[in-house]
């Protein structure tokens, strides 16, 4: 959705996520849960304050379909909190 930006890892397990604007990723994680899917909330892996707009995904032991699925339904999940926000 509009506002959500992510990074393009070059290895690893993770991929870092930033939502837009205010929107708390601890807050969004039981509605992605309903919908199938689960991630990380960023803001413990801060060492200072933390960014509660920010998760992790991990893409590691998923396939391709189970990923594509998955970010279908974390983006279904952020645009419905969106539309609630407004």
């Amino acid at each position: 959705p509009p506002g959500v930006r992510w990074n393009k890892p070059a290895g690893g397990m993770f991929l870092w996520v930033e939502l837009p604007g205010a929107m708390s990723a601890a807050y969004l994680l039981p509605q992605a849960v309903a919908r199938g899917v689960a991630f990380v909330p960023g803001a413990p892996f801060y060492a200072g304050s933390g960014r509660p707009n920010t998760l992790r995904l991990s893409y590691v032991t998923a396939s391709a379909a189970e990923i594509e699925s998955g970010i279908a339904a974390l983006g279904a999940t952020v645009r419905a909190a969106l539309a609630e926000a407004r």
